[in-house]
């Protein structure tokens, strides 16, 4: 048997097969609901199922950016308390523990900054 799919932005049309082959079901993108194409569209975008590698590199590239932009946020937010005499001790101590970077930051004494 041979099956030809034509690319497309949404999840397409659902088989399903028994052991010997025959054609037990079938979904077709033209009979389903409005929400069920909306929801074919989104889950593609969501988890990135088209443009191939280079979106997905992107993607990678950007979730890495919003990791770093968060994390430097929170190690300003933190350090900004500690210098107004409002650490954030319980954060502070996990914090230093997971990443000893952070530790400067989170341990000790405030410092002048220039």
């Amino acid at each position: 048997m041979q099956a030809q799919s034509r690319p497309a932005l949404s999840l397409g049309d659902g088989f399903t097969f028994d052991g010997q082959g025959e054609l037990i079901h079938q979904a077709r993108v033209e009979a389903s609901t409005l929400g069920e194409q909306i929801l074919g569209v989104l889950v593609v975008l969501h988890f990135g199922w088209f443009g191939g590698w280079p979106i997905k590199v992107a993607d990678g590239l950007l979730g890495a950016g919003r990791t770093a932009v968060t994390a430097s946020s929170v190690a300003v937010w933190l350090a900004r308390r500690r210098d107004k005499g409002r650490p954030a001790l319980g954060l502070l101590a996990i914090l230093s523990t997971l990443s000893p970077s952070l530790a400067p930051v989170a341990g000790g004494p405030a410092t002048a900054r220039t």
